[in-house]
């Protein structure tokens, strides 16, 4: 199998769209469901199992390895960690939308990551400044993963990912437009459809941002 027909059955498949406002549960959720965890088991289980755990620098790796090492961290909950990895990646294999994605979505959930702090919980991003620079970044990655899309189904993903992101930091509106765009890509998704459908009842309904819920 070639490595781009690798990075291509790698993947994500559509998993839960969390659309929220950034308040509360649903806001916090952001795009960590929607990395291409999943389907990167496809690779996972055909890798020694060093392949994921071992602590070797993004440096000395090549693209297939970094993606899978900043994939495992993601489905860890450490997408700040995956960044080097998924930078790594994509500095060998620019060419792949898969990568551009991935690496938005592990830019927008480092934003409310957060670790144990002496006293409490810290956020490991240090202002923001810098937080507002990683969703600029993570949303330029995500044009990036579009124009190189080639499937409706794949330019479908990339866009549901950038309305739920829009959604989440208060574009509610601006989410909904995507949802539409990714829609006429995808009229069988069920699961698009009630995410829509679902953001569009928030809309109608403010006092629903403050509840914490799953969409």
């Amino acid at each position: 199998m070639s490595e781009r027909e690798g990075f291509r059955r790698a993947a994500s498949s559509a998993l839960p769209f969390r659309p929220g406002s950034g308040r509360g549960q649903a806001g916090r959720a952001l795009l960590r469901t929607l990395g291409t965890i999943a389907a990167a088991a496809l690779w996972v289980v055909a890798q020694p199992e060093h392949s994921i755990g071992a602590p070797v620098p993004p440096e000395g790796m090549d693209a297939r390895r970094a993606y899978l090492r900043g994939i495992g961290l993601m489905r860890l909950n450490q997408s700040s960690e995956s960044l080097p990895y998924l930078r790594r990646a994509l500095a060998l294999r620019p060419d792949l939308w898969q990568v551009h994605c991935d690496y938005a979505a592990a830019l927008i959930n480092s934003v409310t990551e957060a670790r144990p702090g002496l006293w409490t919980i810290r956020s490991v991003t240090r202002s923001s400044w810098e937080r507002v620079a990683m969703i600029r970044e993570g949303l330029s990655e995500l044009d990036r993963a579009e124009r190189l899309t080639r499937a409706p189904l794949d330019s479908a993903h990339v866009i549901a990912i950038r309305g739920q992101a829009l959604a989440i930091w208060g574009m509610s509106w601006n989410g909904l437009a995507e949802y539409g765009r990714a829609r006429r890509l995808d009229s069988a998704s069920a699961e698009l459809r009630r995410r829509e459908e679902r953001l569009r009842q928030i809309i109608g309904r403010p006092d629903a941002l403050f509840r914490p819920r799953r969409i």
